[in-house]
């Protein structure tokens, strides 16, 4: 009796089964397709605005034998000078000291890296100067956001700020006065992702 029931149950699920083929046969027969259109629009675009170059002033400055002066500006325009025996910066205490500033807009939602010069940059005579005097170098420089500056989109810039380090020549012989004139440098401020 078992073996018996046991037959028909199975005889019961073959036929199902053909069915469910059969069915299935049936309607794959007829179909119907279409192309689904895909869309990305991509914004990478970055824009870099110098805002602020960096100005450390008016100062009387002078450079010696293997010494040697600085001069920091911080990110929020704060300046102190360090002298040594005979190398030293004297700010004239009237002109505001400024760090240098960009705007900087991103792709939304992406934080940009700030990179900022790893060897020092030359600041040389430049407008009114006749003479050769020595020359500075500017290093040692921070920004304000670090180390990354959040992209808002096109139209709403941040605001970053860069402070270095001014450095006196200490490979005058003996000591020596800079020449009064303007001295002046390049630096290059990058952002990427």
């Amino acid at each position: 009796m078992p073996f018996s029931q046991s037959i028909r149950f199975a005889t019961l699920a073959a036929v199902t089964l053909g069915v469910g083929v059969f069915a299935q046969s049936a309607q794959a027969q007829i179909s119907q397709s279409a192309n689904g259109t895909v869309n990305v629009t991509v914004d990478n675009n970055i824009t870099i605005t110098p805002v602020d170059p960096m100005d450390f002033g008016t100062v009387a400055a002078v450079a010696a034998v293997g010494e040697t002066a600085t001069l920091v500006i911080d990110t929020a325009d704060s300046m102190t000078p360090t002298n040594t025996a005979n190398a030293g910066f004297y700010p004239d205490g009237v002109t505001i000291p400024t760090s240098a500033t960009f705007n900087v807009e991103g792709p939304i939602g992406v934080n940009l890296d700030i990179t900022l010069p790893a060897a020092p940059v030359a600041v040389d005579q430049s407008g009114g100067c006749v003479g050769t005097a020595p020359d500075f170098t500017l290093d040692t420089f921070v920004s304000n956001p670090t180390p990354t500056v959040a992209g808002l989109g096109t139209g709403n810039p941040t605001l970053v700020a860069v402070g270095a380090t001014l450095k006196t020549d200490p490979g005058v012989v003996g000591t020596v006065a800079y020449e009064s004139c303007l001295h002046t440098g390049t630096f290059v401020f990058t952002v990427g992702f």
